[in-house]
């Protein structure tokens, strides 16, 4: 894990310790504690072993978080099967232990957008500024975040490519 954190602060993006087993923050100040400073990172590292881990969202970056809906079925969102398949032009893609996936994107104005839940659709969340997202290979009671094959999270914030259109134009009406 260590080198996994190594290589995400290296291409600039602030990591942090969150409850083993869980998905919430271990630090004081939770995400705003995030660093890319790894003497820190190392700490926090032997501080708490079998901690999950976090990345504080920077406001260059938007994560789609996509849930499953009750009884864990999974999300048809969005519905269009064009703009369905276009979620696929995404950075990174992360799968959740429950069946979600989070979509990671650039900002096509730094900070444009924030954190939001459910403003886009039932069960579909945006992390943004003032947000985080759990990171593989964290573990939950439900199992084990997982990047899809090809779709690690290896280019830094602002190498990302933007959101499809459709996307950004929902954004945008849901800052």
């Amino acid at each position: 894990m260590l080198e996994i954190l190594e290589a995400l602060t290296g291409l600039g993006w602030s990591v942090f310790p969150c409850v083993r087993m869980d998905k919430g923050p271990l630090t004081k100040h939770g995400f705003k504690d995030a660093t890319t400073d790894m003497a820190q990172v190392e700490r926090w590292f032997h501080q708490y072993p079998e901690c999950n881990w976090g990345i504080a969202v920077p406001g260059t970056a938007i994560v789609l978080d996509i849930d499953t809906l009750d009884g864990g079925d999974p999300n048809p969102w969005p519905r269009n099967q064009d703009h369905a398949a276009s979620l696929a032009s995404c950075g990174a893609l992360t799968l959740t232990p429950r069946g979600g996936r989070h979509h990671w994107y650039r900002q096509p104005t730094p900070g444009k957008w924030n954190s939001t839940a459910g403003k886009l659709a039932p069960k579909v969340d945006t992390r943004a500024t003032n947000g985080y997202a759990v990171i593989p290979p964290s573990v939950t009671r439900d199992g084990a975040y997982r990047w899809l094959e090809d779709m690690e999270l290896t280019c830094r914030p602002e190498d990302l490519p933007l959101p499809p259109q459709w996307l950004s134009d929902l954004l945008d009406a849901h800052p």
